[in-house]
């Protein structure tokens, strides 16, 4: 009993000095050691709480979240770049045919007012539409077009002035929708550069217009559709009229025949042409001494100002004589394609302009 008593009156054991407990001592206090280097370090030198400490570790957390959800939304920008490319560069390989322009968007056709009347007044049985283009480039031909369909014609949608078609597609598609036209007859005249500058751009648009009404009124002239391999002046014919034929085969060589039985003709009262601008290309309203030697239009007829926005003949001698002249600009880009002769059809343009300073004059030029 006595020796109970002294062993539970004996002071607890003191467990601070076992191993274990220094270990464990130790290991705290270098933890709080590094936290408070960490903290300080962060704190720009001064010491922080751990309240503090806390706060910088959630800020730098969720920095590491944003900069985690920016590269992940990068990644995924590039994939869908990567096969967007990948897309459109297999759809270029595909060959695709352009589509051709639906009837329903191109504008209606102008009205045949004039013309109307015209063929109502005996003896006239014929009306002609006359246009030209390429008075203002500066390279490639002068063409001139002349135009006449059956008095039943059905006027054809987009037929209108060629500058009002601003789409090259459009006007590709009038133009096919014209020459495939079975009641439509029409004539092309090509004037080249050296007449242009033999006579001056109003001579020889009033040439142009000349023969092509002549070669359309004469039911002559060539077979060969306009082409850069022709030289000269040449006129090309085509008559689609039921039980129509084929002009005979012409160009420039067959032009001087043509004019000279066209000399012993009279005017042709059944034919009346009408002319867009502000004169009558007859040699007999225009009295000058370069066309003299020329033969005379074989019709009476009169000129219209702005005539391709008012009438539908002369709207689609416009587009023949347009998209006729646009096709051997084309052509001729193919042999100068540092000139651009394709983009600006050869109207001075600044790129036109800079390229003539650079590689110099052309021969249609």
């Amino acid at each position: 009993m006595g020796k109970r008593m002294i062993r539970s009156s004996n002071p607890s054991k003191d467990t601070s000095s076992t191993p274990s407990t220094k270990r464990k001592a130790e290991k705290s206090a270098t933890v709080s050691e590094r936290s408070v280097r960490r903290s300080t370090r962060l704190n720009g030198g001064e010491k922080m709480d751990e309240a503090g400490f806390q706060n910088e570790e959630r800020k730098r957390n969720k920095q590491a979240a944003k900069k985690t959800t920016a590269a992940k939304k990068t990644t995924a920008a590039k994939k869908t770049t990567t096969a967007k490319k990948t897309t459109a560069k297999k759809a270029s390989t595909k060959k695709t045919t352009p589509s051709p322009t639906p009837t329903s968007a191109l504008p209606p056709p102008l009205p045949r007012t004039l013309e109307t009347r015209i063929l109502s007044t005996p003896p006239t049985l014929h009306c002609i539409g006359v246009d030209e283009a390429g008075r203002g480039p500066l390279a490639g031909p002068l063409v001139c077009a002349a135009f006449t369909c059956l008095p039943n014609h059905k006027p054809i949608q987009g037929v209108t002035d060629s500058k009002q078609l601003t789409s090259e597609d459009d006007r590709e598609a009038v133009f096919d929708s014209i020459t495939s036209c079975p009641d439509v007859k029409f004539c092309v005249a090509v004037i080249d550069r050296q007449t242009i500058d033999g006579l001056n751009i109003l001579q020889a648009t009033m040439l142009g217009m000349r023969m092509a009404c002549n070669c359309l009124i004469s039911d002559s002239g060539g077979e060969r559709a306009p082409n850069v391999g022709i030289e000269g002046c040449y006129t090309y014919y085509v008559n689609n009229e039921k039980g129509g034929k084929k002009g005979k085969k012409g160009g420039g060589k067959d032009k001087k025949n043509t004019d000279k039985e066209n000399e012993e003709k009279e005017k042709d009262d059944t034919w009346y042409a009408l002319v867009d601008g502000n004169r009558y290309p007859s040699i007999r309203d225009n009295d000058t001494d370069e066309v003299k030697e020329t033969p005379d239009i074989l019709c009476p007829g009169s000129f219209v100002i702005k005539g391709d926005g008012k009438e539908y003949c002369i709207a689609a001698a416009s587009v023949l004589a347009k998209v006729t002249r646009d096709k051997l600009m084309r052509e001729y880009d193919e042999m100068y394609p540092e000139y651009g002769l394709g983009k600006h059809k050869g109207y001075g343009t600044k790129m036109h302009c800079e390229a003539i300073y650079k590689h110099g004059v052309l021969d249609i030029h």
